[in-house]
């Protein structure tokens, strides 16, 4: 049945694209990354953007920005937010750069809630920098950390050039802050897992606990990328499984003592089951199953400082992303709402979950996972049985 229901969701998502095309059917933004500054504090070894090289200290080493609450301003303007998208649950998400090095933060995150009171904040920090203000934590929802280690060595060798003991300073205090205002702000852990410290993963959620008492560690596995493929070898498709899932168990068990919520990636808890070791005792990766992500057929918008389109996928190459923007013709700006559900927008999304933009595809493991949902997702109440399936699916071949 498992096959079927994946059949099933993909002609459903693929006949939604085709009325998406004509016009007859039209999507929300449920989550809008906004680019808040280009600016960060550290060059990380798995950043594909950053380098203790860059004079600019910026992504790519562009010229440095940080939006202004005017920028902000602008992006609720000229119709991006009609009536019926305000009464909807947005969230909004930083990405791209140290949020808190923008002078501008907190008036941002307050101009925000005061215009969308039924939308969500989430940011995520390298944990680094301190709350610019305490009642800060009234404007946001949930602060993820990234953090890579849970001692001195190992996080100071990954999240150069931070400081092991400042940084933990900097997460206590937004969780004294909580306290202090009583906020209904979440914290969690990010963690890049790699072979460079998943025997730290332990360790890291015991952490995450005492520090902030976070919500959730979520786990996500290191990609490289030309810029950083001298550390391929720590993919954990290249690692000994076998000693992965030992650490692994550990950091279920000790999340489990500790009430904290573990979300690991499909294709990571994939190092748990033999099954998908090879005979070199690596991981087997299917890419082919990455027409099933869901970075370019959610409702989702990652855009500039400026309200531009940014990324269609943020783990796909800039150069294959500029291509395949170009291939279908998909504007950079305008109204949000126009960008979201325009024909080119569609026509890609049909294309991708038929597997026809597999070669711009940056090959990570976040297909996996698309993959799993829909092969697992329910169907309607009335498919009970093989039969009703199979005739049901002959109506989308018609």
């Amino acid at each position: 049945m498992a096959n079927g229901v994946l059949e099933y969701n993909e002609k459903q998502l693929v006949l939604q694209a085709k009325m998406g095309i004509r016009g007859k059917y039209k999507i929300y933004p449920e989550r809008i990354y906004l680019n808040l500054t280009n600016r960060c504090n550290l060059y990380c070894v798995m950043c594909s953007h950053t380098s203790k090289d860059y004079k600019n200290k910026t992504y790519d080493d562009a010229l440095p920005f940080s939006t202004t609450l005017e920028d902000i301003k602008r992006l609720f303007e000229g119709g991006n937010f009609p009536d019926e998208l305000r009464q909807k649950p947005i969230e909004f998400c930083s990405f791209s750069g140290e949020t808190f090095l923008n002078v501008n933060i907190y008036e941002i995150f307050r101009y925000i809630k005061e215009e969308l009171p039924c939308s969500r904040i989430a940011v995520t920090s390298n944990g680094t920098i301190p709350p610019v203000r305490d009642d800060i934590v009234k404007y946001i929802d949930k602060l993820a950390f990234s953090v890579d280690g849970s001692t001195k060595e190992t996080y100071e060798a990954i999240r150069t050039p931070a400081s092991f003991e400042k940084a933990k300073a900097a997460m206590a205090r937004w969780y004294e802050a909580k306290l202090k205002h009583e906020s209904e702000i979440s914290f969690g852990f990010n963690v890049c897992l790699s072979g460079l410290n998943i025997r730290e993963l332990p360790g890291i959620v015991r952490l995450a606990h005492e520090l902030c008492r976070v919500e959730n560690v979520y786990c996500q596995p290191l990609i490289t990328y030309d810029k950083t493929k001298e550390l391929k070898k720590y993919e954990l498709n290249n690692i000994d499984v076998r000693e992965a899932r030992k650490y692994l168990e550990e950091a279920v068990n000790a999340a489990r003592d500790l009430g904290v919520r573990l979300d690991i990636q499909q294709s990571i808890w994939d190092l748990l089951d033999d099954s998908k070791i090879t005979e070199n005792n690596k991981l087997a990766v299917d890419f082919t199953k990455n027409r099933y992500c869901q970075n370019l057929r959610s409702n989702s918008l990652v855009l500039t400082h400026d309200s531009k389109l940014r990324y269609l996928c943020s783990f796909m190459h800039m150069d294959q992303q500029r291509e395949l923007m170009n291939k279908y013709n998909i504007p950079a700006g305008g109204n949000m709402m126009d960008l979201l559900n325009s024909p080119q927008m569609w026509k890609l999304r049909k294309d991708f979950i038929e597997g026809k933009c597999l070669g711009y595809c940056g090959k990570c493991l976040y297909g996996q996972s698309g993959y799993n949902q829909l092969s697992t997702s329910k169907i309607p109440e009335e498919v009970k049985d093989e039969g009703f399936l199979a005739g049901l699916l002959s109506r989308f071949k018609k």
